[in-house]
């Protein structure tokens, strides 16, 4: 079982490796999407703090992490799970009720979408209010 997930992992805390372990548990293989730059097509999104590289280190040094993609757009999203044959998506559960990149393809190509509960109180928003604190 070939699983996927994206995300910009900006600021790697305990939860990115929380759900990222979450994931793993639930597939063989996992593939993390790693996003260049939300900012760009969604305002709403911070920019990263850290750079594309910085993250893809952090990515890589974690043991629940097979392989890495960068992508830059939603699109990419697309074509990615187009091409790389997973069977499984994870997502966070803040997506169950609302329109996602890729929900048709997802259930055109018979990919499986699991959406992880968080369970923890941990996140980058958080982190960077603490930072912002000290």
């Amino acid at each position: 079982i070939t699983g996927i997930t994206f995300g910009a992992f900006d600021l790697l805390h305990a939860g990115h490796v929380s759900f990222i372990k979450e994931c793993r548990a639930a597939s063989h293989f996992l593939i993390v999407g790693l996003h260049v730059d939300p900012s760009v097509e969604r305002a709403s999104k911070n920019k990263p703090a850290q750079s594309v590289y910085e993250r893809y280190l952090q990515l890589e040094a974690c043991k629940y992490v097979d392989k890495i993609i960068p992508y830059e757009t939603e699109k990419d999203i697309e074509n990615i799970l187009a091409i790389s044959k997973v069977n499984r998506r994870f997502l966070g559960t803040e997506y169950i009720d609302v329109e996602y990149t890729a929900k048709k393809l997802c259930e055109k190509l018979n990919i499986e979408v699991i959406f992880i509960p968080r369970m923890h109180s941990y996140s980058s928003s958080d982190l960077r209010q603490r930072m912002r604190r000290k």
